[in-house]
């Protein structure tokens, strides 16, 4: 394998190349494993409050907690709807866009044909 290629680059035949030099390679390729797992996590955190957080129909903040979910669920529908389209608009750019992640950490992905 060649450098900044991992096993799996190496089968979708696609090298990563550092854009900024100040940075370290690992502090790099960190900050794009934070950036693309973020939304993940974002996921499953709102997930396990939906599912763990209960509140009695009696308790005076009950229709707060009826905003607040319908609120979080509005939120992960309009955030995959953006990852969704994001990633459409970069797989049929012809090369002209890269993923948030890849901007996020300074990183370029080099296609190999």
């Amino acid at each position: 394998m060649k450098e900044g290629q991992t096993i799996g680059t190496n089968i979708l035949r696609f090298r990563l190349i550092q854009i900024d030099r100040k940075q370290s390679r690992t502090k790099a390729f960190f900050k794009r494993w934070v950036a693309l797992i973020a939304p993940f996590f974002m996921f499953e955190l709102i997930r396990i409050i939906l599912e763990h957080a209960m509140i009695s129909m009696e308790s005076p903040f009950y229709a707060f907690r009826v905003f607040f979910d319908v609120g979080l669920i509005l939120f992960l529908i309009v955030m995959g709807l953006v990852l969704f389209i994001h990633v459409l608009r970069v797989l049929f750019g012809k090369g002209e866009r890269q993923f948030y992640f890849d901007a996020a950490s300074s990183i370029k992905a080099n296609y190999n044909k």
